[in-house]
């Protein structure tokens, strides 16, 4: 099992960069499984939501499983509100 943690602020500036480290952990872990650590994340947007949605679908495409772990009370709220709590893999608690 591999882990991806997703630190710093996401921004308009950042996001493409971000996607590509993400794609890039996907591609790594073809056929198994990456947890995605978003506990050290500085920033809760629809940005981060369009992140998880599109490396979500990137790992499907790989046949890797993703999960995405450790996400803040605020971005929980967010993808509940985008209508993808039932589709994005969240792990555990809400972080405070």
């Amino acid at each position: 099992m591999a882990t991806l943690a997703l630190t710093g602020p996401v921004s308009l500036d950042s996001f493409a960069d971000h996607r590509q480290q993400g794609e890039a952990a996907i591609a790594a872990a073809a056929g198994g499984t990456l947890t995605v650590d978003l506990g050290e994340l500085a920033s809760t947007s629809s940005l981060v939501v369009a992140l998880l949605a599109a490396w979500y679908r990137a790992a499907e495409d790989a046949g890797c499983a993703v999960h995405f772990a450790n996400l803040s009370a605020d971005l929980r709220l967010i993808v509940e509100f985008s209508g993808l709590a039932g589709v994005l893999p969240i792990d555990g608690a809400a972080k405070r």
